[in-house]
């Protein structure tokens, strides 16, 4: 009885050594870069530039290049992205929603960059009246459409929206 208590104890011991040289082997998995999503904006080019400068080289960040803020949003909600840039109307928009949502950087202010694009024989705002406007309603795209047509004395009933996202392919 005595040789079979000490063999279960050499045993335990041998067990215990034998776990402790497998567990000291196993290293925690790395962890995955954080994901910032961005769309094509000059305001957000200095993060392209500081990956470019290979600031970004042995760093946690991944920048993911979307095509329109409306698909940042829904990366973000949907919990593929970790962060992402955005302009402040959107950031307040995803806030009201009550998506749990800090700003951590104010990266620019804008004075007039954005732009409405019409075809050549709409040469002033009164010209869009009746016509079908595209806009993508989650952005910055919303608040400039109803600047101009508050210019022109028009409202939304005066025009045709078309809701879009718009794409670097189109």
């Amino acid at each position: 009885m005595k040789i079979r208590l000490n063999l279960l104890y050499y045993l335990y011991w041998i067990f215990c050594l034998v776990l402790i040289i497998f567990l000291s082997a196993c290293k925690p998995a790395p962890e995955s870069p954080l994901r910032i999503g961005t769309n094509t904006w000059p305001g957000y080019e200095p993060l392209y530039l500081a990956r470019t400068l290979g600031y970004y080289d042995n760093s946690r960040i991944h920048l993911v290049e979307m095509n329109s803020a409306s698909e940042v949003i829904h990366s973000l909600r949907s919990g593929t992205l970790e962060g992402a840039a955005l302009t402040l109307d959107e950031a307040l928009t995803l806030q009201a929603d009550d998506f749990d949502l800090k700003i951590i950087l104010v990266m620019d202010f804008s004075h007039g960059a954005d732009v409405l694009l019409a075809k050549p024989d709409i040469d002033t705002l009164a010209a869009l009246k009746g016509k079908r406007i595209a806009v993508e309603y989650t952005a910055v795209g919303a608040i400039l459409l109803d600047a101009a047509l508050a210019s022109a004395d028009l409202t939304v009933s005066d025009i045709q929206v078309i809701a879009c996202s718009f794409s670097k392919n189109r």
